[in-house]
């Protein structure tokens, strides 16, 4: 009996010691994987494009985020809005799962350097996912303004 106290005495000051991630670590882990990629590769201010991305449990557990997102950041990582939303997300162990979604900058926001950042949601807070293996993430593209220099024709006729 003396010995059973005493595992159980050491077990939880060696949690004590090392904290709740100990406890963490025992649950599924998911990484970015594969992409984040971005179509078309000429991205246009105010025209659709697509991010895609997969995640993979890496530990062997498996994982459901309460969400993942993809945010749209500027070229300092500042947050600008939310591409997509994807809610309850299962990982199984070992397993991947991959999302994409189409959706466009706003007109308003300038020609420039933009990073594609997927975020995971957690017993309520939120994080960026890593990656592993080929996996990029954010993913850091350029957006061009729209062509305004193509002529605009607001009525046509022919006359004989």
């Amino acid at each position: 009996m003396n010995s059973l106290r005493k595992i159980s005495i050491t077990t939880l000051a060696f949690l004590s010691i090392i904290g709740s991630s100990a406890l963490a670590f025992a649950d599924g882990y998911a990484s970015v994987s594969g992409g984040v990629s971005i179509s078309p590769s000429q991205v246009v201010i105010g025209q659709n494009f697509t991010v895609s991305f997969t995640l993979k449990e890496v530990r062997g557990q498996s994982k459901t985020f309460q969400n993942v997102a993809i945010d749209i950041n500027d070229q300092n990582n500042q947050y600008l809005f939310t591409f997509a939303v994807f809610g309850s997300v299962y990982i199984g162990p070992y397993g991947t799962v991959s999302r994409s979604a189409t959706n466009y900058i706003y007109t308003s926001r300038p020609a420039g350097t933009y990073k594609a950042m997927i975020r995971g949601q957690y017993n309520g807070e939120w994080f960026n996912f890593d990656t592993t293996g080929s996996g990029i993430n954010p993913k850091t593209f350029y957006a061009t303004g729209a062509d305004t220099t193509k002529p605009v024709f607001s009525s046509f006729s022919v006359s004989p």
